[in-house]
């Protein structure tokens, strides 16, 4: 094991405290929290991207698992990711039936491994009151909490990174293997984590042949994503990013301008967003005040984390969630380094409660922009098209609306959560085919605001359309128009 379980520092108080109090109750009190507090969300309809995760899921579990492997259904079923959190819902559904609430469990369950194995992080490094620390500002993160809810496969690539980061660095080899094996399966994004621990194995290894004996041995579940790779690539002609005809991404950004635009916004959503710079801060002012501290090695790994799970976007399409497998690192030795800061018992406790207030009100006071899918915000735009998409189906039974993404979706997919029966919705492309199309209603939103959505608003007023409903919810609107008489 190359790091002590327990830092030389610890206070004895602490040690005799966690003593008394068995490990269950920690694993239960951390259940507690997670599985709780999410409980409001359970009959949320999806939301922006999980509305294609979800709906991929639910036709998987409708066939044969089998068509999760590339070769057996469409190329773009996926859009060339991995399957594992598709299968994994899948096999639920197999059980127990399609719900919304079950599939708002699985990445609460993944919450609460990952805020379970912060806390065991931060303990093995340091001390249990840093490793409690770490994990409750993690999950009360704003982003960490919302995609909580999300099915979407950044944060249980997050959960079971800190996960591996812990086995590893205790030597749990099979383990550590095994849950590796599983997350790489989940997302690409995963094979960052897997090359971090694998390099920082190695980086802190003894002779030449052990470190090359340690890279390869915690490398080997990149075998696992390989294989998929290349039977993707033999099956469909593709390795990844595998998007239907009509999904347009730019997925390569290599122009020094974009490049160096990315890296400031990643550096903001790693180190200073959501109150991170305070964790930031810490850090920096442990490293200047204290000479012991820039000897711990595990600095290395969040310099990884950061490079690989971080800055790797850079050169690709980002988007906030993206950083999340870092976050635990940052929190971990954030977390040490505020409590470094405060010798005195009495002190680290009020820190430790300050903290925590501190990261609960930047939970509860995030701005609506964007989609808002890194902030609870995104509750809001839900809420707003829920009853937009009820009313219409309540009152305009029926009627044909020409819409964007994605209230096409919302419209049509009953499952989804938004309507109980499907609604006759037109996706919009061109506004002069309109009058063709026969539509009755035109639906749009204004936040989060997209090219279509523009378009199509600005074709409602230009040529007559009757506002006959807006609805608001703070910056959140839709707004419903129907054809003049």
């Amino acid at each position: 094991m190359i790091l002590p379980c327990v830092s030389e520092g610890v206070q004895s108080s602490e040690r005799l405290a966690f003593m008394v109090i068995p490990r269950f109750a920690i694993v239960a009190v951390f259940a507690a929290l997670v599985f709780i507090s999410k409980l409001p969300i359970l009959d949320v309809p999806f939301y922006w991207d999980e509305m294609a995760w979800v709906s991929q899921a639910r036709w998987l579990a409708q066939g044969t698992l089998f068509h999760a492997l590339p070769g057996l259904r469409g190329a773009s079923a996926f859009f060339g990711h991995p399957p594992g959190l598709h299968l994994t819902l899948a096999v639920l559904v197999k059980f127990f039936g399609f719900s919304i609430a079950l599939a708002h469990l699985l990445p609460i369950g993944f919450a609460f491994i990952g805020t379970l194995f912060t806390y065991l992080l931060g303990r093995s490094l340091y001390d249990t009151r840093a490793g409690l620390l770490a994990a409750l500002c993690l999950f009360l993160s704003p982003i960490y909490f919302a995609q909580a809810g999300m099915f979407l496969a950044d944060l249980p690539v997050a959960a079971l990174g800190v996960a591996c980061v812990y086995l590893a660095l205790r030597g749990s080899y099979r383990p550590y293997v095994l849950c590796a094996s599983y997350m790489v399966l989940l997302k690409e994004t995963a094979v960052a984590v897997v090359v971090a621990v694998a390099l920082y194995r190695a980086l802190t290894g003894g002779a030449l042949k052990e470190r090359l004996r340690r890279l390869i041995a915690y490398a080997v579940p990149l075998v696992v994503i390989g294989l998929f790779v290349a039977w993707q690539k033999l099956m469909t002609g593709r390795w990844f990013f595998i998007y239907p005809p009509n999904l347009h991404l730019e997925l390569l950004v290599p122009t020094p301008r974009v490049v160096l635009h990315q890296v400031v916004v990643i550096t903001r959503w790693l180190f200073v967003y959501q109150g991170r710079w305070m964790f930031t801060a810490a850090i920096i002012l442990n490293l200047v005040l204290h000479r012991e501290t820039r000897r711990r090695r595990e600095l290395w790994l969040l310099a990884l984390m950061a490079l690989l799970s971080g800055y790797a976007f850079a050169l690709l399409y980002f988007l906030p969630r993206y950083i999340l497998p870092a976050l635990p690192i940052v929190y971990v030795i954030g977390a040490w380094s505020l409590l470094e800061l405060f010798t005195m018992p009495a002190w680290r406790t009020a820190v430790v409660a300050i903290t925590v207030v501190f990261m609960a009100w930047t939970l509860t006071h995030q701005p609506l922009t964007s989609s808002s899918e890194f902030n609870l915000r995104y509750l809001d735009v839900v809420a707003i098209h829920r009853t937009m998409c009820g009313l219409i189906a309540a009152e305009h039974p029926g009627s044909r609306v020409l819409t964007a993404w994605p209230h096409t979706q919302e419209l049509r997919q009953p499952e989804l959560g938004y309507v109980k029966q499907a609604v006759r919705a037109e996706s919009f492309n061109d506004g002069s085919e309109l009058d063709d199309r026969g539509a009755d209603l035109i639906l749009v939103s204004t936040v989060p605001l997209t090219d279509d959505m523009t378009e199509l608003r600005d074709y409602a007023v230009r040529n007559g359309w009757r506002l006959l409903r807006r609805l608001e919810n703070g910056p959140a609107i839709s707004e419903l128009y129907q054809r003049s008489e």
